[in-house]
């Protein structure tokens, strides 16, 4: 397995802006592979099976969750979402960086098992006031759904405690370039220098 591989997990609270981060992080990156969740919630006009999510229905993740596939699950609401194991190992083991969209629980799922690799980035909004306006903003949700998930970003940001890096969402570009200096740094931590780098330069000593 490819120690040098990262695996990105970036979380906030809904309505920060993960989602629009995310994206132009990964044109940013091309190279950065997105992981593609699992969930049994309903699909949106604007998302695609196998591009946003992986679609499926609540008894086939159940088994999924059964067999151990998911280095991470969670029901959010009445929905689940997970991580697929073997996408996963797949990506570590080609040495390709992975960013994941997950919530502190899944965060915390993969820091546990891939310390070496994990780095955890948490996004806030400028004011929490902010959540509220974003999520009406959308008009994909219902009152109830929305009063939901500002509880929910309420747990969430007990967690930020866990994570490596944060960042104050208060303008897309410049959130864009804080994590674009976050990973390129992590990249060019010593205990990821590639063994050939190493053997070139004769730095076989561990840290």
């Amino acid at each position: 397995m490819d120690n040098n591989s990262l695996l990105i997990v970036i979380s906030a609270p809904s309505g920060a802006g993960k989602t629009t981060v995310t994206r132009k992080l990964l044109k940013a990156f091309p190279e950065i592979q997105f992981s593609i969740s699992t969930c049994t919630r309903p699909k949106r006009d604007n998302e695609r099976d196998g591009i946003d999510y992986f679609f499926v229905s609540e008894e086939r993740f159940k088994d999924c969750i059964a067999r151990g596939d998911f280095v991470e699950w969670t029901k959010t609401y009445d929905d689940y979402y997970g991580t697929s194991k073997q996408f996963v190992e797949n990506m570590l083991s080609a040495g390709v960086d992975v960013i994941f969209d997950i919530d502190s629980k899944g965060a915390k799922a993969i820091k546990e098992l891939y310390p070496d690799n994990a780095i955890l980035i948490f996004i806030l909004p400028p004011f929490i006031e902010d959540l509220r306006i974003r999520l009406l903003g959308r008009m994909t949700d219902s009152h109830e759904e929305i009063e939901k998930r500002l509880l929910a970003a309420e747990e969430e940001l007990k967690a930020v405690a866990l994570y490596d890096y944060w960042i104050i969402n208060e303008d897309v570009d410049i959130s864009i370039e804080r994590l674009s200096t976050i990973i390129i740094a992590e990249k060019c931590r010593l205990k990821r220098m590639p063994q050939e780098i190493k053997e070139r330069f004769n730095i076989l000593q561990e840290r």
